[in-house]
């Protein structure tokens, strides 16, 4: 099954399941093929692998998140309160990856 064909049978479920709201967030991670030639392929991966496992970190129970092509993300938040907490949500993701994604002893700042 392809990503986009699994963010769907999520978010229909999510949808299906009710509740005041249901959020999709997407994120993209800018300016990666960038940093992809300066410091090559392998490290770039690493770096999207590294924002995968940080974003896992920002999900609640149910929430779910579904890597797309390369550096983008899609995240379904079911059961919010509002249509205001995808917005909550998204200023989380913004502010938490201000802080830099470490690969060893290198620390990398994306751009989401």
């Amino acid at each position: 099954m392809h990503n986009a064909e699994i963010l769907l049978e999520r978010l229909e479920a999510a949808l299906a399941a009710g509740g005041p709201a249901t959020a999709l967030v997407l994120v993209h991670l800018r300016r990666m093929s960038q940093f992809a030639g300066l410091i090559g392929i392998e490290p770039s991966r690493r770096l999207a692998e590294a924002a995968h496992d940080r974003l896992v970190t920002l999900l609640r129970p149910g929430d779910e998140l579904v890597p797309m092509a390369g550096t983008d993300f899609a995240l379904v938040l079911p059961r919010l309160y509002s249509p205001n907490h995808a917005l909550l949500a998204a200023r989380k993701i913004l502010r938490d990856f201000e802080s830099p994604l470490r690969l060893e002893e290198d620390a990398y700042t994306p751009v989401v």
